[in-house]
């Protein structure tokens, strides 16, 4: 009886260590406890992550002091403000038919500026498409950026890209692609290397909410922190995946909360505090260089429409916008108040800084102009460091065909052909140097002087196309000729009036232009920009602005005519149709009603076929 009672006593004991002991599954990472109740763990909305903030809405600084020199604090804001007159002038560049696309980060500068700020130049960095501040406090100038959206040859992507797809390998700024997500998983390669060889950097990767929805996010993030990578991911939160807002995205705690199920570090930041995203990016990237991957989610707010090709006012409240956008609230204002507070800053500096930024875009502007733009065949480069015989097949088709087809392709880059790839032009294939001057004489040619540093076996090519130009009976344009036109288009452009050859001449003054110059000129900006005579539309208040000056008659004498051709019609329309009422007034007819219709209709149907082709 003793021996069974210490046997029963010792299975008790056995079972009640069981009960207390730990989950030791090889699935699972950590040690857990047992529980003997089913317990379905629910989302508690109390447990939502804690958002960093070190700014408030008021410019007061809520902690001892900012985790940076004022000074370094000054140069950050002078870069937001300047990515913020870049976006407002391409944006309406873009309007103008200028370029064909472009994406704005209104709202969203800290976001962008805070994180590269933080960083370190030898990080390397895979952006998004609203990291335009981020190219620019690394060293991106405006000329780059200007030429890149005008697609020249001269930035460092040679053209190749639409616009807003910068690169810059210089200063450790990848290639932006457009299909989303993609960044995501090739900076946590390269951070992996980094790990693995030891070095003291680490890659980062740029996306929105909108991005953490794709397939590479997640596989990114399960990489990164098994293999231990040094990565960082950054998350712009600004609500918005184009037209689709965030509570129809993903019903979980955001894009942070995420981090942790893959066994990562994450932090979320208030995205329009530059001190909080500053701070924050640094923290993590130290953790990153031992090997723990980070998440930051920076919340923001996407004041803009997503892109030229998007209107924004067709799916969110203006109401919300403005509020978004409220002075204290997002990040510029925000940072302005924290350096007036401190005698750093003032509206007249503010005002001066921002004409200098205006004028070095405008600039910009016209350098780009006078670049040429890539041959049609450096899409063949800087892809394989040798031609597969397949893609040397596809090259020299598509040189065949340009050739035999100049009148469709020589606006852009005919005119190349026989230079780029033939060991001309080209420093790095050990080539004659050259320099590109010039603009198209008429639709299919291009004028060029060429500077030769050497023997080019394609002179034939460049003869060629100079005496087909030559052989145009259109008039020489001078340099200085052809500038004053696109100045004084540019001008009428700017004044919300159509640049036709009249308004042109009339705008240059003196000394006279020749008409037939002007002509060629506008045409080539048609057939370089697209439709260069639509009228300017910028944005919503834009238009506001355009009608008030449609309507300053005096400034549009087309506008006078067209006004007065109008009332004349109606007049025509009405004035029957009033005098044969007081005709049947005084005679009692009513038969008079219907000679009253059959005189409206055809005064109707006169003005509505034949009038409108005179206005």
């Amino acid at each position: 009886m003793a021996l069974k009672a210490t046997c029963l006593a010792a299975d008790a004991l056995r079972r009640s260590r069981s009960s207390r002991g730990l989950a030791t599954f090889a699935g699972l990472k950590h040690k857990a406890r047992f529980v003997h109740e089913p317990h379905i763990h629910k989302v508690d909305p109390a447990q939502a992550l804690p958002v960093l903030r070190l700014v408030g809405e008021d410019g007061q600084i809520q902690v001892d002091s900012l985790p940076c020199s004022l000074e370094q604090y000054l140069d950050m804001y002078k870069c937001m403000l300047k990515v913020s007159v870049v976006d407002q002038v391409m944006n309406s560049l873009q309007r103008q038919g200028r370029i064909s696309f472009y994406m704005t980060g209104l709202g969203e500068e800290a976001a962008q500026v805070g994180p590269a700020a933080a960083l370190h130049k030898d990080d390397v960095i895979w952006a998004q498409y609203r990291e335009l501040g981020t190219f620019m406090y690394r060293g991106f100038s405006i000329q780059q950026m200007v030429s890149q959206c005008f697609s020249r040859f001269d930035e460092p992507g040679k053209g190749r890209q639409m616009p807003v797809h910068y690169c810059d390998a210089s200063i450790g700024m990848q290639a932006i692609t457009s299909p989303l997500g993609t960044q995501i998983p090739q900076a946590v390669g390269a951070g992996y290397g980094f790990r693995i060889s030891g070095e003291r950097r680490v890659g980062v990767a740029f996306f929105g909410e909108g991005a953490a929805s794709e397939g590479d996010f997640a596989v990114a993030l399960n990489f990164a922190a098994t293999l231990q990578s040094q990565v960082l991911f950054i998350c712009r939160n600004n609500g918005w995946a184009i037209s689709t807002p965030a509570e129809e995205q993903y019903a979980g705690d955001g894009i942070a909360a995420r981090a942790l199920a893959y066994g990562m570090s994450c932090i979320r930041v208030d995205g329009n505090d530059l001190a909080a995203v500053y701070v924050a990016t640094k923290e993590a990237r130290e953790l990153s260089l031992e090997g723990r991957p980070v998440l930051l989610e920076l919340m923001t707010y996407r004041q803009g429409h997503h892109s030229t090709s998007d209107d924004a006012g067709r799916y969110r409240d203006s109401g919300k916008v403005k509020s978004m956008a409220r002075t204290g609230l997002e990040p510029i204002s925000r940072s302005r108040l924290v350096l007036k507070e401190a005698n750093m800053w003032d509206d007249a500096q503010e005002e001066e800084l921002k004409g200098r930024y205006r004028q070095e875009v405008m600039e910009a502007l016209k350098v780009a102009e006078s670049k040429p733009f890539a041959s049609v065949k450096e899409m063949f480069r800087d892809v394989w460091a040798e031609l597969t015989p397949e893609l040397e097949r596809q090259r020299e088709d598509l040189i065949a065909h340009v050739e035999r087809h100049p009148e469709h392709y020589a606006q852009k880059w005919s005119a190349l052909i026989g230079l780029a790839e033939r060991g001309c032009g080209s420093q790095r294939d050990g080539g004659a140097v050259f320099r590109f001057e010039g603009h198209i004489a008429q639709n299919h040619f291009y004028c060029l002087r060429v500077q030769q540093a050497g023997e080019c076996p394609a002179n034939g090519e460049v003869r060629k196309y100079r005496e087909s130009a030559a052989s145009s009976k259109l008039p020489a344009i001078s340099t200085e000729d052809r500038r004053r036109i696109h100045a004084a288009a540019d001008s009428l452009l700017q004044d919300f009036m159509r640049p036709t050859p009249t308004a042109v001449i009339q705008r240059l003054g003196s000394p006279p232009v020749d008409a037939a110059q002007v002509r060629s000129v506008l045409r080539w900006r048609r057939e370089q920009h697209g439709d260069c005579t639509a009228t300017f539309r910028a944005s919503e208040s834009d238009f506001t602005e355009e009608a008030e000056r449609w309507a300053n008659v005096d400034s549009n004498p087309i506008y006078l005519a067209r006004w007065t051709l109008n009332i004349f019609c109606w007049a025509a329309v009405l004035t029957p149709f009033m005098l044969e009422l007081v005709r049947l007034k005084q005679t009692g007819r009513l038969d008079g009603i219907f000679i009253a219709a059959d005189w409206t209709f055809k005064v109707v149907v006169m003005k509505y076929s034949f009038l409108p082709v005179l206005i």
